[in-house]
């Protein structure tokens, strides 16, 4: 195990910068990737690893507005709280009747476990579309450094 210098990079995905088209985006997100990419660049000889986290998600999903629908079929805006008590009392009912033991289940779990309610959140991070790819400058130094870096690891070498 490496006990140098790591990087720990939490989701520096197109959909949190504060770019046009991004779904949730973070005021100055878009700066600071790319000082971070300044930074990969500026220190990578230093750098033994370099960490990456991604959000990621399908369109179907718990915390979407498609999973589900109140008793006129409408969904919920983004951004809105669904508790306990709002699903066991039908304002908030999974889409597909399929799946509504284990939605009324995640709430409840939710509530028990992290003590809040569930956030809708729109559409974001979708796997395999631009807001899941990373910050355009932040890849561009992330793939320069793992280059250089395995260059000179001993970990890449051929027997």
């Amino acid at each position: 195990m490496s006990t140098g210098l790591h990087l720990l990079l939490i989701d520096p995905q197109n959909d949190f910068c504060d770019l046009p088209g991004a779904a949730l985006p973070v005021t100055g997100a878009d700066a600071d990737l790319t000082r971070v990419a300044t930074l990969v660049d500026r220190l990578g000889a230093r750098l033994d690893r370099i960490h990456v986290t991604l959000d990621s998600h399908q369109p179907v999903d718990i915390a979407h507005p498609v999973w589900w629908c109140n008793a006129d079929g409408e969904a919920p805006a983004p951004f809105t709280l669904i508790t306990v008590g709002d699903v066991e009392s039908g304002l908030w009912r999974a889409r597909d009747p399929q799946q509504q033991a284990h939605s009324v289940d995640y709430v409840r779990a939710l509530a028990t476990r992290a003590r809040h309610a569930l956030v809708i959140w729109p559409e974001h991070c979708l796997i395999g579309g631009w807001g899941h790819q990373l910050h355009a400058g932040c890849a561009t130094a992330l793939q320069a450094w793992a280059g250089r870096h395995c260059a000179r690891s001993t970990m890449c070498s051929r027997a």
